[in-house]
């Protein structure tokens, strides 16, 4: 299946695409974590911040006590991170292709597809041309994909995020086989309205 994390900048999207990466990594499956968006070195600080719940902040300013840092030291017993491939290339379908025959993931998470590069006279038209080329290779190489996008502006005033929200939308929703939808709640009053809505 092809999966779609979408949200807004600021939302948690990579955090959820890690987090999940982290828990089949665990039950000793092969992730390719493709990440445009960010350095493999951020990303390996929030793998830390996540399993040792120390923040990135105090990390990077070298904050952290003796105990926190042997924490951070059992982390590869624990995770087994031989299964887990973090790569900044993959920019282009062809680039995938290619990471995919050498990798041999059980799963691939691309962040983010609106940093991909494709052909056409429009963003439309390119993204339309990404997202199925990457549905097509979910069937292709027998495996789930996971992919981060971008909601538009739009979406900022939002409650509930729509499929019309997704930036350049069109293909995605209609090649995803789930879309995930990520929103910031801010007043108790938008959490209960949105727990109403899941009751009716």
């Amino acid at each position: 299946k092809l999966i779609t994390i979408a949200g807004r900048p600021g939302t948690g999207k990579s955090a959820f695409a890690l987090q999940i990466a982290l828990s089949v990594a665990e039950r000793r499956h092969k992730i390719l974590y493709v990440s445009l968006e960010m350095l493999g070195t951020e990303l390996a600080m929030r793998v830390f911040s996540t399993e040792t719940e120390i923040s990135t902040v105090a990390m990077a300013n070298g904050k952290v006590t003796l105990k926190e840092i042997e924490r951070m030291c059992k982390i590869p017993e624990k995770r087994k991170v031989d299964l887990f491939r973090v790569t900044n290339k993959g920019r282009t379908v062809s680039e995938l292709k290619r990471l995919i025959m050498k990798e041999k993931p059980e799963l691939l998470i691309i962040d983010s597809l609106n940093l991909m590069e494709g052909k056409g006279e429009s963003e439309r038209i390119k993204i339309t041309g990404i997202t199925r080329s990457i549905k097509q290779m979910t069937l292709q190489y027998n495996m789930p994909i996971i992919m981060v996008a971008q909601l538009s502006r739009e979406a900022e005033g939002q409650l509930i995020p729509t499929f019309k929200s997704i930036k350049e939308s069109g293909s995605v929703e209609e090649d995803s086989d789930i879309v995930i939808f990520l929103t910031e709640i801010k007043k108790q009053k938008d959490f209960d309205l949105i727990n109403e809505a899941f009751k009716k």
